[in-house]
């Protein structure tokens, strides 16, 4: 069973039943909350979110985060609108590196963002400065033996490096799935890699999509060792992590193109 309703706790507020989509849950002749359709739970976790006194507990997750929403200042949505136009893909990193502390606290942030079915299947390689040479040195002699490839012109005539000079580079891979397109995998490993970018963000820190690595990785056999998959997992993205250059300011918002819509 997903989910478990500790009847000692339960008042019976029906706060659960409400907010269920799929009426997994009933009130019983005690007028205490049960599971009466436990195999239609689609696992979003909403009645644990919702129970004032915290009454259920399910076995995709760990526990109640243990924060009351009433606790948590809330940004303005014009403060919410600054902080997404002002990241940015960085590209120019300093040498300063960065905690393993904030590392996890960006990995734990980057977990709580949605996945199909809440299924939680996103797992994380992190790639520390020690050794970034060894993953920068077999993903630059890739590119460097593509004679007729823009990458590999640049890597070899311009000093290219595939990793940005960032000091974490962070793989995101889950179950391995040949769906293409409709890859449910995909889809949460980059739900979670838009998360991480953005908690980075709000911590100081910036970050990258690297599809240069992703591609390389997905072609070169010492790229696969480095990483050691196994055969039944998938690198989905990668990400450069790391501090901003300080000597570069960020002045200017570039506005995107005016998005293309169709109202029905």
């Amino acid at each position: 069973m997903a989910i478990t309703i500790d009847s000692g706790l339960c008042t019976g507020c029906s706060n659960c039943i409400n907010i269920c989509p799929v009426k997994v849950i009933e009130l019983n002749d005690k007028t205490r909350a049960q599971t009466v359709r436990p195999a239609f739970c689609v696992r979003c976790a909403h009645c644990m979110s919702v129970c004032p006194s915290n009454a259920i507990s399910a076995d995709f997750t760990d526990s109640v985060l243990g924060k009351s929403t009433k606790n948590i200042d809330m940004p303005t949505a014009i403060q919410v609108e600054n902080f997404m136009l002002t990241r940015r893909s960085i590209r120019a990193y300093s040498k300063k590196d960065v905690d393993r502390e904030i590392i996890e606290k960006i990995l734990k942030i980057a977990a709580q963002a949605p996945t199909t079915s809440n299924v939680q299947n996103v797992k994380f390689i992190v790639v520390e400065r020690d050794k970034s040479e060894q993953l920068e040195t077999l993903a630059h002699n890739f590119y460097a033996g593509l004679k007729e490839d823009r990458i590999g012109i640049i890597t070899r005539e311009a000093g290219f490096k595939v990793l940005l000079g960032a000091p974490v580079t962070i793989a995101l891979y889950a179950d391995k799935s040949e769906d293409g397109d409709m890859s449910l995998p995909l889809w949460n490993c980059l739900i979670e890699a838009q998360n991480l970018l953005l908690a980075a963000h709000g911590m100081g820190l910036g970050g990258c999509y690297n599809g240069l690595l992703l591609y390389a990785y997905r072609e070169d056999s010492k790229l696969q060792e480095f990483f050691n998959m196994p055969v039944d997992m998938k690198i989905y993205m990668f990400v450069e992590l790391g501090y901003p250059e300080t000597k570069i300011k960020y002045r200017n918002i570039i506005d995107r193109k005016k998005p293309d819509i169709i109202w029905r």
